[in-house]
């Protein structure tokens, strides 16, 4: 199982996929099918790795725009595959291109503007999403390419549950500050941080119907055996979630 299908509303529209971490060439923590240069994997095994990605999901080579994340609030739209990708937001309206987010437990989040036929990925790391990169991203299309954020929908990939992302009091207090404080949980001997509920808060504030955000059910950390996860193991490979027009 290679890939994993996200479903949408519109999968006559529109397609989302994640990676698994199965029926790859790469060996040791990176087993099988890591799809990062970044990780200390061999790069020969990741460039055959990302050939059979491409090869399987007939896309070609030079139309899959995997920007260079930097945990950062930059939002950039590609309207060819010549455009800067120094970003951890991405969107476009051209059909012929394909817009992926490279990670293990941040959980990605692709929004599908229906009114203006616009595709777009997010990088929702804990830093990105105190930066509120999901709540800029959205307020970029309303702003700049008009788009109703009522007909905009959400698709969740496969992420950590906040059960695993134990944080510390400056997190806390951070998240007090900026108005999340709600997307902290408690236990006797912990605090924890709820990434998708403070993300989720980002895009019901922007005016994203709440009918229109779709979960994910798969915890990165609990499944070994599909995804990868740098919480559970320091050094691991990463998976590509990706999402694109049909044709």
């Amino acid at each position: 199982m290679g890939y994993y299908k996200n479903n949408t509303p519109f999968d006559d529209e529109i397609e989302v996929l994640t990676s698994t971490r199965q029926d790859g060439f790469s060996s040791g923590p990176y087993e099988s099918f890591n799809l990062s240069y970044n990780v200390g994997d061999d790069p020969n095994l990741v460039l055959q790795n990302r050939e059979k990605l491409c090869k399987d999901l007939n896309i070609d080579p030079a139309s899959l725009i995997i920007p260079e994340q930097k945990n950062t609030d930059i939002v950039l739209k590609i309207n060819d595959i010549q455009d800067n990708r120094i970003c951890d937001a991405l969107y476009t309206n051209n059909k012929d291109l394909v817009l992926s987010i490279i990670h293990s437990d941040c959980a990605p989040i692709f929004l599908y503007a229906k009114d203006k036929q616009i595709i777009a990925a997010i990088h929702s790391a804990i830093n990105g999403s105190f930066l509120q990169i999901v709540k800029k991203t959205v307020k970029t299309l309303i702003t700049k390419e008009g788009v109703d954020p009522k007909s905009i929908y959400v698709i969740y990939g496969p992420g950590v549950l906040f059960s695993h992302i134990i944080v510390d009091e400056k997190i806390r207090e951070k998240a007090e500050k900026l108005g999340y404080l709600n997307c902290i949980k408690q236990t006797f001997d912990n605090l924890y941080l709820d990434v998708n509920l403070l993300n989720y808060m980002q895009l019901r504030e922007m005016g994203v119907p709440s009918k229109n955000i779709i979960l994910n059910k798969y915890d990165t950390y609990e499944n070994a055996n599909l995804f990868f996860s740098s919480m559970r193991n320091n050094t691991t490979g990463r998976m590509i979630s990706l999402i694109k027009f049909k044709k």
